[in-house]
């Protein structure tokens, strides 16, 4: 791959990135949240939100470019809340 095409291709996100991902998300949908720990696997990150009552929930996301996880992210909470 030439150095021209490895500077287009988009950047994969870093567990501190999906952290900060996942917080936004939520902040802007307005769900109530005490804690986001991210972990990750070969091919995905697990992301677990808590919340103050105790409820817990597991978004498994897809490794990919920013939007791509922000995307996936949105739609597993709109889908969880």
């Amino acid at each position: 791959m030439s150095s021209t095409a490895r500077s287009l291709a988009p950047a994969l996100v870093t567990a501190a990135d999906v952290k900060e991902i996942v917080r936004s998300v939520l902040l802007t949908c307005a769900v109530p949240f005490t804690d986001v720990t991210v972990t990750s696997s070969s091919s995905a990150w697990t992301v677990i939100v808590n919340d103050s009552s105790g409820l817990i929930f597991r978004l498994p996301v897809h490794a990919g470019p920013r939007r791509m996880v922000h995307e996936a992210v949105l739609e597993a909470i709109e889908a969880e809340w």
